[in-house]
Parts: C-alpha cells; sequence; structure tokens
C-alpha cells in the first residue's frame, strides 16, 4: 500500500488482517463464514459448536508457528442474562465474564461474594462527553460555551457514575487521549475546575448581567437544553447534575429527552440540538480515532456534531496524524487539545472502567486495556 502522503496510524489499518479467501468475491464474504471461520492465524483453531448449549470451541491449532498454547481449547458460552452469567461464574460453570456496562455495579458486587473469583480492572475505551452545538445563536459565543464547562462540575458527575466501582475516579482532563495511554495529559487550563464564581465573571465580562437566579443579556435568559435518549439513565443523571450546578452559575439548562431510536438520526446527526451527551470510543490509535470528531469542515461534518473547531485546531490535527514519529506525533495531538479546550466545543466527563471477573487459578487474562490478549500465555496456575 502506497500513501499520497505520510499516515502516522498506517497501522490501525492492519487491524485485524483478513485472510484473501474471505474477500476474494462478494459471495464468499457474505457466506463463506457463515457456519464458521475457514481460516485462522493463532495458536487456536475452529473446533466445534453446540447450539444447545448455545456455546462454541476453539482448540489448539498445531500449525501454529509461534509458542505452543498453554491451554487445550477454550469454550465460548451465551447467557441470556448477566445476571444468569454471574451465577455461572460462581458456580465454576465460566472462568471469565465481562461485568462492564449499565449493571456494572451489580455485577460487580455478586461476583465478589465468590472467593474463586477475582475482579480485574482496568481503564476502558469507552467515555462520556458532552457536545455543543457551536452553530446555536446562543452557544455560537465561545464565552458562554466556556462559562458552562465551568459550571459544570464534573469530579461529581464522573463519582456518582463511576464512584461505586472502586478508586477514586475523576474527570477526564483530554480529548484524544484517555488516561491509560502515555500521551495523556491534562490540557485543560483554567477550564480544568468546577467554578461557578470564574463562569460568572466571564458572563459578564461578556455583557450578561444577573437578574434573579440566571444571567440575561438583550432581555433574553442564559437558558440552553440537553438533549438527551430515553432510555439511557446514565445521560439522565448526568444532566440533571450538569442542571444542578450550573444553575448556581446562573445559567439555566433544561432536559430534552427524545424517543432512543430517534435520538442519532432526527437530532445528533441533524445538528439538532443545543447540547447533548453521549458515548464515544477511544482506539490505540487515538490521533486518527479522533481527526472525524474535531476537525471542522463545513462541507462534511463527519462525526463532529456541534461543528467545532477552527483553522488552528485542523492544522494541529493535520501536522499530527502526517508525523510518522509517534513522540511528534503525540505531542502535535495535546497541541491539538489545547486548542479544543479554548474552543469549548466538547467536554469530557469521565472515562469507564473495564470490569472483568475472572477466575482466581486463571493467569495472562483480565481486563486488557487497549493492550491485546496473547492467546498462547492464558492458562491455569500450576
Amino acid at each position: 500500500m502506497t500513501f499520497s502522503k505520510p499516515y502516522g496510524d498506517w497501522q490501525s489499518l492492519f487491524a485485524p488482517l483478513f485472510p484473501k479467501s474471505l474477500n476474494s468475491t462478494a459471495a464468499a464474504f457474505n457466506t463463506a463464514w457463515a457456519d464458521h471461520p475457514t481460516v485462522t492465524a493463532g495458536p487456536f483453531k475452529w473446533g466445534s459448536e453446540d447450539k444447545t448449549a448455545q456455546s462454541y470451541t476453539i482448540v489448539r491449532d498445531p500449525s501454529w508457528w509461534g509458542n505452543k498454547a498453554k491451554l487445550d481449547s477454550i469454550t465460548y458460552k451465551a447467557y441470556d442474562s448477566p445476571a444468569a452469567a454471574v451465577q455461572a461464574m460462581g458456580s465454576h460453570q465460566v472462568d471469565y465474564y465481562d461485568v462492564s456496562g449499565g449493571a456494572a455495579y451489580q455485577n460487580m458486587q455478586a461476583l465478589q461474594k465468590y472467593s474463586s473469583v477475582a475482579v480485574r480492572q482496568a481503564g476502558g475505551s469507552n467515555y462520556r462527553q458532552i457536545t455543543l452545538n457551536t452553530k446555536d445563536p446562543v452557544l455560537s459565543d465561545e464565552k458562554v460555551r466556556q462559562a458552562i464547562f465551568l459550571g459544570i462540575d464534573r469530579n461529581r458527575i464522573t463519582q456518582l457514575l463511576m464512584g461505586n466501582l472502586g478508586g477514586n475516579p475523576t474527570a477526564l482532563n483530554n480529548h484524544i487521549f484517555l488516561k491509560n495511554q502515555a500521551a495523556y495529559k491534562e490540557n485543560c487550563g483554567d477550564l480544568c475546575t468546577y467554578d461557578p464564581k470564574k463562569a460568572g465573571q466571564l458572563l459578564e465580562s461578556d455583557g450578561w448581567t444577573k437578574s434573579g437566579a440566571y444571567y440575561t443579556k438583550n432581555g433574553k435568559p442564559l437558558a440552553v437544553a440537553i438533549t438527551i435518549p430515553s432510555d439511557t439513565p446514565n445521560a439522565k443523571q448526568e444532566s440533571e447534575t450538569a442542571q444542578a450546578t450550573l444553575k448556581a452559575a446562573g445559567i439555566q439548562l433544561t432536559l430534552n429527552t427524545v424517543p432512543t431510536n430517534d435520538f442519532f438520526d432526527k437530532y445528533i446527526n441533524v445538528g439538532k440540538f443545543q447540547l447533548t451527551v453521549f458515548t464515544w470510543l477511544g482506539t490505540p490509535f487515538p490521533v486518527g480515532g479522533s481527526v472525524s470528531i474535531y476537525r471542522y469542515d463545513p462541507k462534511n461534518i463527519g462525526q463532529n456534531y456541534g461543528s467545532g473547531g477552527n483553522d488552528q485546531i485542523n492544522n494541529l490535527l493535520t501536522q499530527s496524524i502526517q508525523s510518522t514519529d509517534p513522540a511528534q506525533e503525540n505531542d502535535l495531538a495535546n497541541q491539538a487539545d489545547v486548542e479544543i479546550w479554548k474552543n469549548a466545543g466538547w467536554l469530557p466527563l469521565y472515562q469507564r472502567p473495564q470490569i472483568f471477573g475472572v477466575n482466581n487459578q486463571l493467569v495472562n487474562l483480565g481486563a486488557p486495556g487497549f493492550a491485546d490478549y496473547r492467546y498462547e500465555d492464558i492458562g491455569f496456575k500450576g
């Protein structure tokens, strides 16, 4: 493959590598693996399937050119509910279960009752972020957006949603890198910390005056709405907390709850919102994965749903992704993040953890973060 210009995250295009036989024809792509994988390139290969038990098994591949796998086989099983999977862990029917997700706390608490189960955690790839629509008449003012940043207590939101999962979770202070990535830096500057007083001072310098509980300008109150999907309890809790802390800053926030099935198609994708909050996925190649979110192109918004950004951010992101020196790529990306904070179009909230229940005799398997498992090294203590 030859690139017309340097592309620093080129490796992301080759993960995973697919066999030629899978992509040789449209028919092969559509049907060749309908029953099971026909080609493998790892320490295990396809073994068997039990449709009644809703399980399939992979077995050690003697043709694997790497280290011999420690396990003879691995069986994957499907369960109808998290509660059933947790119970299967406790009765030694399952050795490994991902409990991350909406009911993570309840699942983790249940697993911790079993002495044979270890709960292993790492920083996950999911993170929550508020997007502000910079094309909205009120939010087109950068100082108003910055005041909203200062008026949302992100650490309070983080503790509310993540505090019961252990540790001392704090707000995410980088748009591009997550906390367990080496290049993570806190680039938020004056916008790092909840400060309703500073938010008010910023608004007053912008011509807003306090009238009762809220600021006004030209006879209109500083009132904005956050659009959230109806079936996402986290979004409701985050928004209600932001509503309370913004009130202390003199900014009125109302909740606009819409049907979940319409959330992206009828609201977010078409820019029909003032503020919104949803989950993004980080990747092992964070710069390349972030460009479509933070690059501003009026002809192609990509994933930049709030149309935030500017030429300076665009230039730094372009320089970063075109650098083939990882250290320079990361440095330029952090420079871009400084400007993304100033632009105040996106407010990171928190990074979610990965949480896995694991048979405590099982080693080299747990919460991988952004790492890949070495399946040949997974095994039980001797």
